[in-house]
């Protein structure tokens, strides 16, 4: 049983490295088309002041 939460726990572990990584190249791929840097902007809009819906 200890064995079997090992593999558990490692294969946990795993999985949310892997998950950190592709968060951090999508945070990448996102600032290169979108031109930002810096603060993650979780409102909504976009960082020019506009929320990509063509109002302005």
């Amino acid at each position: 049983m200890a064995v079997r939460s090992a593999d558990m726990e490692r294969d946990a572990a795993t999985t949310a490295w892997k998950l950190d990584e592709m968060v951090e190249q999508l945070q990448s791929a996102a600032e290169k088309t979108t031109g930002t840097t810096g603060a993650t902007n979780t409102s909504g809009a976009g960082t020019n002041g506009t929320n990509g819906s063509g109002g302005g």
